[in-house]
């Protein structure tokens, strides 16, 4: 929820915006898999060793545990700018 309202405090439609687990459907898609943190990027060696050049590695804190909103905001300022940089 706290994510959800982040993006759309920077003008981002949240609707629809829900974290899930990976699927071997969603690997197969994917031509790069952005992974935040090196558990990710362990689980991707492990469980799709094939799409290993596939993975990009952006080494963001998760946050799934933190409290309050200042996290959230770092994350998503840092995701939007390194999609910029690297996408746009």
């Amino acid at each position: 929820k706290r994510m959800r309202t982040i993006l759309s405090e920077m003008g981002y439609n949240p609707e629809g915006f829900r974290s899930r687990g990976v699927i071997a459907e969603d690997v197969a898609w994917a031509d790069k898999i952005i992974v935040m943190g090196n558990a990710h990027l362990k689980y991707f060696s492990e469980h799709y060793p094939e799409v290993n050049e596939k993975i990009q590695l952006w080494p963001i804190q998760d946050p799934h545990f933190a409290q309050g909103t200042t996290v959230h905001q770092t994350v998503a300022t840092e995701i939007e700018k390194r999609i910029l940089d690297q996408f746009c």
